[in-house]
């Protein structure tokens, strides 16, 4: 991975480098992340040099910051993230297979193996007891918590599913019934063995209190009326709604969290160039290196007031694309109004009910990108603000777009030209 990141990433924009990283870095660990559960040293290893690959243009010396935590930009595009993957979230992903087919009595011959040799004694199921086996197989049996999360067991036999703690009923049986629970003296038994012994054994002291007797006849009245067929396997399936396991649907289920706005699943579908879209998510972010975030990471400017007009107002990402008189005037060109007594994400959403027009993502995502340039052409070039050269930019830039949208965004942006 060191080898790969100072090569042609330093050549290349945010967008080519987050495809670097999402492509070539994030691929590499995979193969090994199939079978072994890497270590947390390693998996920061490989997270700074992908941070570097993303922010540094591949620089391992330099010692700049992130311009956003990498923990955002490791959440799905819908959830404001760049949808870099999660190696630890999708290593164990990759690892819960093991289990699936471990629990489920997989055909395999090291399925039967651990089986008869590890586990022999049925009273208690494997992930009740302390890891056994080889230093493989202890970090994946370590990982039932999380397995036990997103599944749930349909017990046959009953030697695979803790009585009290597992997945079998709507909720666990020490929740629905605390009273009996307290009297237990396996609380780690299968349902098998609280099938097979006597009260004696389970519980103690006898007789069991008014109420503890009322949820022990409710549970066996439970447990009368299943089907137990000690003929079949205990089944377990997932929270998708199968019983067939999926890396890819469990990685989604340990990202899940609640949406952010829709902002960031909308402009991921515009028909911009790459570079347009990374660009919008930094704006939306408020992660452009405007020089009011220059001032709050402590770097010493001459001036922090806005290069584009003569109010003499701090240059604020929305000072900057909203407020300043050259950007107001950049907006009536188009046209577009923003109400910016709203919100800035608001105020987006209602700029777009109001023009009314299926290219407005690529319109407002354009007109910014121009913006900025124009902006850092002033800064970093001695560049002078016009109008009319901002048109005709934004007129090449939207050419652009139409050439590669797809079809109904490029004849809609035909008919509204």
């Amino acid at each position: 991975m060191e080898r790969r990141l100072t090569g042609i990433s330093k050549f290349l924009s945010y967008n080519g480098r987050l495809i670097l990283v999402n492509s070539v870095f994030s691929a590499l660990p995979t193969s090994y992340m199939c079978t072994l559960k890497l270590p947390p040293v390693v998996i920061k290893q490989i997270d700074i040099y992908r941070k570097h690959c993303l922010w540094d243009k591949g620089d391992i010396n330099r010692k700049g910051k992130c311009l956003v935590a990498w923990e955002t930009a490791c959440k799905p595009k819908d959830q404001g993230g760049l949808g870099i993957i999660d190696i630890q979230k999708q290593n164990e992903a990759l690892l819960l297979k093991f289990l699936d087919k471990f629990y489920n009595r997989a055909d395999l011959p090291w399925v039967k193996l651990t089986w008869s040799k590890l586990y022999a004694n049925e009273s208690i199921p494997p992930h009740a007891r302390s890891p056994v086996g080889s230093p493989w197989w202890k970090d994946i049996i370590k990982l039932f918590p999380i397995f036990q999360n997103i599944s749930t067991c349909s017990p046959n036999k009953g030697n695979s599913v803790l009585l009290w703690s597992d997945n079998w009923m709507e909720q666990a049986a020490k929740d629905t019934f605390p009273q009996l629970y307290s009297f237990t003296r396996k609380p780690k038994g299968s349902i098998k063995f609280f099938l097979n012994e006597p009260l004696e054994i389970i519980f103690s002291p006898l007789p069991l209190p008014p109420i503890a007797a009322e949820q022990l006849e409710e549970l066996q009245d439970i447990m009368h009326n299943r089907h137990w067929d000690l003929n079949l396997n205990d089944i377990w399936s997932y929270n998708w709604g199968t019983s067939s396991y999926s890396s890819k649907k469990a990685y989604a289920l340990f990202l899940k969290s609640p949406p952010d706005s829709q902002l960031f699943k909308w402009i991921w579908k515009s028909g911009n160039l790459g570079n347009h879209k990374f660009f919008f998510w930094l704006l939306l972010r408020d992660r452009l290196n405007t020089r009011n975030l220059l001032r709050r990471k402590h770097m010493h400017l001459d001036d922090y007031t806005c290069v584009m007009c003569s109010q003499g107002c701090e240059e604020t990402s929305l000072h900057l694309f909203f407020e300043c008189s050259f950007s107001k005037e950049c907006w009536e060109t188009i046209p577009i109004s923003w109400d910016l007594n709203l919100n800035p994400v608001d105020m987006i959403l209602q700029a777009h009910l109001q023009f009314g027009n299926p290219i407005f993502r690529e319109i407002l995502i354009t007109a910014c990108w121009i913006i900025w340039n124009t902006r850092n052409g002033i800064i970093f070039e001695h560049g002078q603000k016009n109008i009319h050269v901002w048109k005709r930019q934004f007129r090449d830039e939207i050419a652009l777009v139409c050439n590669k949208a797809r079809p109904s965004v490029s004849s809609a942006l035909s008919n509204w030209k």
